[in-house]
């Protein structure tokens, strides 16, 4: 195939080009005209040349974990013991879900001490409203009054503080008023203070427990973080807002953009790395935290004049060359200058406007042909 194409390649070169004598008599051709069964059977590709800014490509390795900022530890609102445990590591869960049951003897305590705290006030007052009856009528002195008014307020000031205990432990005070005798039930449940999904459990039934104790922990998984680690060679490119994408082993087909919302300040002793966070949508919950992810963060280097892919870019003859459609199967070949290059891009500094269209696949062929051409002219 490469021969035939190769024959007739040059014979429609020196053919239809217009060379001069000089260029007949050995000199470089500097175009390459194929038919469109041609160009089909080389593969060849075009691509538009194109102003963009160029951005330097950082893979890092990383972690998907839960957004601390959504991730809660569930307390009980009073210490006992677990004798019912309603949800299990895994479970979606909605604000106000029973997590637990827990017997707490707590819930005597305080509204015995609510009760005893209501008989104080009710006789403070009542005392007050005597010696105030008392005073008016210069029967006592007005210092034993404000005395009887200190103490009033002291005794209601104990009575919302006992009130508050009981709604703390989830008991309305006006269950325990018109209790006769108070019959409140001992169990306390815990609750889940949001909605979210229980990434901890660190309860069982039987459980000794405070009210400072860890019972589960209550992720939104809504959004996610991925933490990744950042070697010292990349850390002054790194920053807040640019743009990242994240890849994991489960979905290798699949990308996840997010951008990078936290640089650290401080560099890992142990590792000499640099943390990074990348914030991520997560409302279909593939994202689960303890994934291992990779990490690409584009770093902008700066605005490119024109830039290609970088396949359209030959060396021939020690000059960087391209070769330009100019329409009607005519290829022409283009010497350029380059400067930066990533993997998907090269900077053309001079020798190529934007909007010019070039081969990029195929355009080593072209080369190919060019090469053989002048060598069967010379």
């Amino acid at each position: 195939m490469h021969r035939f194409l190769s024959i007739f390649v040059v014979a429609l070169s020196f053919g239809t080009s217009g060379l001069d004598a000089e260029e007949q008599a050995g000199a470089q051709p500097k175009e390459v005209k194929l038919s469109a069964a041609q160009a089909e059977l080389i593969g060849l590709e075009t691509a538009y040349a194109k102003k963009t800014t160029l951005a330097r490509e950082i893979w890092l390795n990383g972690e998907v974990t839960a957004d601390q900022d959504r991730t809660l530890q569930v307390l009980p609102r009073a210490g006992g013991v677990v004798v019912e445990v309603k949800k299990a590591l895994g479970d979606e869960v909605r604000t106000n879900d029973v997590l637990a049951f827990i017997e707490s003897q707590e819930i005597s305590s305080s509204s015995a001490a609510y009760l005893v705290a209501k008989s104080k006030a009710s006789l403070a007052q009542r005392q007050l409203e005597r010696h105030e009856t008392l005073w008016k009528k210069n029967v006592i002195a007005e210092e034993e009054y404000l005395i009887s008014q200190q103490g009033a307020a002291e005794a209601q000031a104990q009575l919302r503080a006992a009130a508050q205990k009981l709604a703390l432990l989830g008991i309305d005070a006006a269950t325990v008023d018109n209790s006769a005798p108070p019959s409140v039930s001992t169990r306390v449940p815990v609750l889940a203070p949001m909605s979210g999904t229980i990434i901890e459990k660190k309860i069982a039934v039987g459980d000794q427990v405070t009210d400072q104790t860890p019972l589960f922990r209550l992720a939104d998984l809504e959004k996610v973080w991925v933490i990744a680690s950042a070697f010292e060679q990349d850390m002054g490119q790194l920053a807040v807002g640019l743009p990242a994408t994240v890849v994991l082993r489960a979905y290798p087909d699949r990308k996840f953009q997010g951008r990078v919302t936290w640089v650290s300040q401080v560099v890992d002793e142990r590792t000499r790395t640099l943390a990074i966070r990348v914030e991520l949508d997560n409302s279909d919950k593939l994202l689960r935290p303890g994934s291992f992810a990779r990490v690409l963060i584009k770093v902008p280097m700066r605005e490119a004049s024109v830039s290609i892919p970088p396949n359209a870019v030959q060396r021939h003859n020690q000059e960087q060359i391209v070769f330009v459609d100019a329409g009607g199967g005519v290829y022409k070949l283009r010497s350029v200058k380059t400067n930066l290059k990533t993997p998907n891009e090269v900077e053309i500094v001079s020798g190529l406007a934007a909007g010019e269209k070039v081969v990029t696949d195929g355009s080593f062929m072209l080369k190919s042909e060019l090469e053989k051409s002048s060598f069967g002219g010379e």
